[in-house]
C-alpha cells in the first residue's frame, strides 16, 4: 500500500496520518546497547526501545552503525 493510500484509508476512518505519533507512523526500534554500570563501572547490556526512528539517510546510517557495533562485539 502506498503512503497516499494509507493516508486515505486512515482519513476515511476519522484519523489523520500526520497527527499520529512517530512510533505509530514509522514503527518501534528494539536493540541491544552496552553501557557502564554507574556504581561499579562494569559493562552491562540493556534493551533500548526507540520510539522515534530516524528516516531516509539518517535511518540507513543508524542501521550501518548498529551492524558495525555488532561486528565489533562478535
Amino acid at each position: 500500500m502506498s503512503i497516499g493510500e494509507r493516508h486515505d484509508l486512515l482519513y476515511r476512518r476519522g484519523g489523520n496520518f500526520n497527527e499520529l505519533p512517530p512510533w505509530q507512523r514509522r514503527g518501534v526500534g528494539l536493540y541491544w546497547d552496552t553501557y557502564a554500570q554507574p556504581v561499579t563501572g562494569m559493562s552491562r547490556i540493556r534493551v533500548v526501545v526507540d520510539l522515534e526512528l530516524a528516516m531516509k539517510d539518517a535511518y540507513a546510517a543508524f542501521i550501518a552503525e548498529r551492524i558495525e557495533r555488532a561486528d565489533d562485539q562478535a
